[in-house]
C-alpha cells in the first residue's frame, strides 16, 4: 500500500525516520484487503491539496457519518481506510499546534470490523483514555485520544457497540 502522506521524507534524524517507517509498516499491515481498497479509491478521487472536511457547527452533522472526531474546533467526519491527524495540512484532521507532529497518529476505519489508533512515531506521543499507546488500539464511542495539549474524542453512531473480531487489536496495546 502506498500514501503519499505516509512518506518519512519530512523527518531528517535517522533513528526518528526508522521509527516512523516501523509504524508505517505496522499501520498499513493493519489493513484488510477491503480497507485497502476503499482507501485506494478514495485517494484516487480526492488527489492531492483537496480541502479535508471539517463541520464547525456539530449540529450539522450528516445523517449517514458512522465515524467522526469531536474538539473544541468543530467534528471531522473519517473515512473508511487512513485518516492521518497531525499539524501538516494535507492530514485528513489538521491540528494548529506546534507541539503535535506533522504526522501524529491515524485511525484506520477498517471496512468491516470498527477503527483502530496508530501512533505514528510521533516524537510526544499519542495518548487513549489517559494512557500512552504503545500499538494499534481499538477505538470505541466516547474514547479521549490526547495529542499534547489538544484532545479530540471519538464518536460513532454504533453506540456502545464494539467490534467483536479475533483480528481487532485488544484495548490493552498501551502503556501505563
Amino acid at each position: 500500500m502506498s500514501d503519499p502522506r505516509f512518506n518519512s521524507m519530512h523527518l531528517d534524524a535517522n533513528p526518528r525516520r526508522e521509527e516512523f517507517r516501523r509504524a508505517r509498516a505496522l499501520l498499513f499491515g493493519s489493513c484488510g484487503s477491503q480497507t485497502i481498497a476503499v482507501d485506494r479509491e478514495r485517494l484516487l478521487e480526492e488527489g492531492d491539496g483537496q480541502p479535508h472536511t471539517i463541520i464547525e457547527r456539530p449540529d450539522e452533522k450528516p445523517t449517514d457519518l458512522q465515524f467522526w472526531l469531536v474538539d473544541k474546533d468543530g467534528m471531522y467526519p473519517l473515512k473508511p481506510g487512513l485518516n492521518s491527524i497531525g499539524r501538516m495540512p494535507d492530514n485528513d484532521v489538521v491540528i494548529a499546534d506546534a507541539s503535535v507532529s506533522r504526522r501524529h497518529c491515524a485511525v484506520l476505519v477498517h471496512v468491516t470490523r470498527g477503527c483502530e489508533l496508530h501512533d505514528t512515531a510521533s516524537k510526544n506521543g499519542t495518548y487513549l483514555n489517559g494512557n500512552r499507546i504503545s500499538g494499534p488500539t481499538r477505538l470505541v464511542c466516547g474514547d479521549e485520544i490526547k495529542m499534547c495539549d489538544h484532545t479530540i474524542i471519538f464518536q460513532s453512531s454504533q453506540s456502545g457497540a464494539e467490534p467483536k473480531d479475533a483480528g481487532t487489536p485488544s484495548r490493552c496495546a498501551t502503556i501505563g
